[in-house]
């Protein structure tokens, strides 16, 4: 239900974008500074990511590196 109410807007079309979910996270205060550094890591590409952003890239470079089914994928030649 809410996956779906999410992809609405008020007037009942279907929204062109994502839905979106709603995520509540609690960091230690190392954790936090983590994810700040992770920022300023993406930062340097020329524009400072949200939160989420940072979170999100660096769970993409994560399976990129460490997913056995990407790694398949790459050594078939079927993924860049």
């Amino acid at each position: 239900m809410r996956r779906l109410v999410s992809s609405v807007n008020r007037d009942g079309s279907c929204k062109k974008e994502a839905p979106t979910f709603d995520l509540n996270l609690t960091f230690t205060k190392s954790q936090l500074e983590i994810l700040e550094r992770t920022r300023e890591v993406l930062a340097a590409r020329g524009f400072p990511p949200s939160d989420e952003e940072a979170i999100v890239q660096a769970l993409e470079d994560l399976l990129e590196k460490r997913d056995p089914i990407q790694k398949a994928l790459r050594e078939k030649g079927t993924v860049d």
